[in-house]
C-alpha cells in the first residue's frame, strides 16, 4: 500500500503535494482543510517516507523490486494471522526463496547501474524497513479512524 502511493508520488507529483488516487493534488499546507486529524497524520507520513526515496533518487526498477519483495516478506504477527485465517499450519518456504531471489535481482541491478554507490543496496533496504514501519503506523491510524467512525 505505502510503496504503491510512493510510486505515484515519485513519478507523478512533487515534494510539496500529495497526489490522491483520483489524480487531485493537495498541498501539504492545506491538509488540515481536506483531512481530519487521523487522515492528516497518514498524509504527512506518506510524504515523509516519499522524501526519503526521493533523496535516494530511487529508480523504477529498484522500487518495483521493493514492491515485489514486500509481497513475499511478512511480519511474523501478520504471517501468523494469515495462516490462522486460512487454516494453514505451515508458512510456505518458497515465499522466503522468492524474497531472497528478488533481493538478489535488486543487488544485481544496483551493482550494474550504480557501481559508484557501494552502499546503495543497504540504503534502500533501510528505507524499505522505514516504509514497513510507516505501513504499520498507517494501518494503526486507519484502524483508529475506523473504530471512531463505526463504533456502536
Amino acid at each position: 500500500m505505502c510503496l504503491d502511493q510512493i510510486y505515484r508520488q515519485l513519478w507523478f507529483s512533487d515534494e510539496q503535494n500529495l497526489l490522491l488516487v483520483s489524480g487531485r493534488k493537495i498541498s501539504e499546507e492545506t491538509f488540515s482543510s481536506y483531512f481530519d486529524p487521523g487522515a492528516q497524520k497518514i498524509a504527512e507520513e506518506l510524504l515523509r517516507v516519499t522524501k526519503i526515496y526521493r533523496k535516494l533518487r530511487i529508480d523504477r526498477t529498484e522500487l518495483i523490486c521493493l514492491m515485489m519483495f514486500s509481497m513475499f516478506i511478512l511480519d511474523e504477527r501478520v504471517k501468523n494471522n494469515i495462516l490462522k485465517s486460512l487454516f494453514i499450519q505451515k508458512f510456505q518456504p518458497q515465499h522466503q526463496l522468492i524474497a531472497e531471489r528478488i533481493k538478489s535481482c535488486l543487488l544485481d541491478h544496483i551493482q550494474t547501474h550504480f557501481p559508484d554507490q557501494p552502499a546503495r543496496f543497504h540504503e534502500l533496504m533501510n528505507a524499505f524497513r522505514g516504509t514497513k514501519m510507516s505501513h504499520f503506523c498507517i494501518l494503526n491510524l486507519l484502524r483508529n479512524i475506523y473504530n471512531r467512525t463505526y463504533r456502536y
